[in-house]
């Protein structure tokens, strides 16, 4: 996992950074988020620094990984250059949505299932904040188990 990463970081989420929705107004009021602020405490790997504010962006799913707000976590992240509004190539019945295929991430690029606006509005992110993005997987919180674990490996190495 830490050779795959651009970012290992250890941080605090700050507060949603999304266009004013009722979902992440009601989010911020309990202090949580998936698409977040993150201040950084200390870096593992990766060119960012210690106190730089960077956005974290995950892809919705499942696999998306809840931030309490000033709880700290270890991230394991990629760096994101660009956002690109994908294109949905599924035919389904009149009536139909379509499920969108899982994101994915090639060459710092991201394909979002979101409209010409929304993604106008990530991309203006990249040019205020260095962008990550992660998971479920690869977020731990300082709490748990599987973070005292990932500590350990990483002192080792």
């Amino acid at each position: 996992m830490f050779k795959e990463a651009d970012f290992v970081i250890i941080g605090k989420a700050l507060t949603n950074i999304e266009p004013d929705s009722m979902m992440l107004q009601s989010l911020n009021q309990e202090m949580m988020g998936s698409d977040v602020l993150f201040k950084i405490d200390s870096v593992l790997k990766g060119d960012v620094k210690r106190n730089e504010t960077v956005f974290i962006y995950q892809f919705s799913g499942s696999c998306s990984s809840v931030l309490k707000f000033g709880d700290s976590y270890l991230i394991f992240g990629n760096r994101i250059n660009k956002f690109k509004e994908a294109k949905d190539t599924v035919e389904v019945s009149e009536g139909e949505i379509p499920p969108p295929p899982p994101p994915y991430i090639l060459n710092g690029e991201v394909e979002v299932f979101a409209d010409t606006e929304f993604v106008s509005f990530l991309n203006n992110q990249l040019e205020i904040y260095d962008t990550l993005t992660t998971d479920l997987c690869s977020t731990f919180h300082s709490d748990s188990k599987a973070f005292a674990d990932a500590i350990k490996h990483l002192k080792k190495n």
